[in-house]
């Protein structure tokens, strides 16, 4: 589904949108036995008592709830209000600069985006592929929800793009990067178990809470009931100052507990697992 589909469901009404949404999900369920294969495997791995039919009703749940944040989408860009209830939001508006962790379990964009109706100073560091299409349109719309978005191409080591991050937290504003996803050409990794194998998570958000010396946050947004998200922002996790000797022993302990987190949310929320790549080890 290409950028110009993307912009033709902004000019249709919501629930057109999510109509259409709906439609494209399940065709993509059928047609697209790699990706389903996926799915099915880390369904596999999260709860190996579930049957194949029980895995295959768990991803088909998974394409719809993906779905229908097209709509919710619109809905915030035509300046509706999404009802959410909130958890540790005060370690946020206390911090003095911090490093967001997001996860694509539940819905990051939304959560960023209710972020900046609060208030907070976020700059989003995204990585950015090539071929692009939807995601590129949506981070465009990010950008014009008051978040600043940094776009990371290649190995994201541009030093004035890190300089760039590193006056924002100095500021006292908050820098999210995601926790659970590579970015394209990102040699900057950390392994550490998960779900019974091994999971390869960006080593950035850890190695640059430790550079700056800031905490890390944990932030998860799930879909509720009758589209109320839930919002969480767990309490700042400060990685001890070290050598740089020492520092990946630090950032694996911190990945392991980020990696834990990110497996019970997956466990509470199956169905908002938005990973359609495998990257189980």
């Amino acid at each position: 589904m290409g950028g110009w589909f993307y912009r033709l469901f902004r000019v249709l009404g919501i629930r057109a949108v999510g109509l259409c949404a709906w439609v494209v999900s399940s065709c993509w369920f059928l047609i697209f036995p790699k990706q389903l294969a996926n799915s099915l495997s880390f369904y596999r791995a999260l709860l190996p008592d579930l049957g194949l039919f029980g895995r295959l009703r768990l991803a088909w749940h998974q394409y719809h709830s993906f779905a229908a944040l097209f709509s919710e989408r619109l809905l915030l860009d035509k300046g509706g209000a999404i009802p959410y209830e909130s958890s540790g939001f005060e370690h946020l508006e206390a911090a003095q600069g911090g490093i967001l962790v997001m996860s694509h379990v539940g819905s990051w964009e939304i959560a960023v985006r209710l972020l900046a109706k609060r208030g907070l100073d976020v700059m989003l560091f995204m990585g950015r592929r090539p071929d692009e299409a939807v995601e590129g349109v949506q981070k465009q719309e990010v950008r014009q929800s008051d978040v600043a978005v940094v776009a990371v191409e290649r190995k994201g080591a541009d030093p004035l793009v890190a300089l760039e991050g590193l006056r924002h937290l100095k500021a006292g504003g908050l820098v999210s990067m995601t926790g659970d996803r590579l970015w394209p050409g990102v040699e900057d990794i950390v392994e550490v178990p998960f779900l019974g194998g091994r999971i390869r998570l960006p080593a950035t958000p850890f190695r640059l809470a430790l550079v700056a010396g800031v905490p890390l946050f944990f932030f998860f947004a799930f879909r509720g009931k009758a589209g109320q998200y839930i919002i969480e922002a767990r309490p700042p996790m400060r990685l001890p100052a070290v050598r740089r000797s020492d520092r990946a022993a630090v950032m694996e302990k911190a990945a392991r507990d980020y990696a834990a987190l990110l497996e019970s949310a997956a466990r509470q929320h199956p169905e908002q697992w938005y990973h359609f790549e495998s990257f189980l080890r």
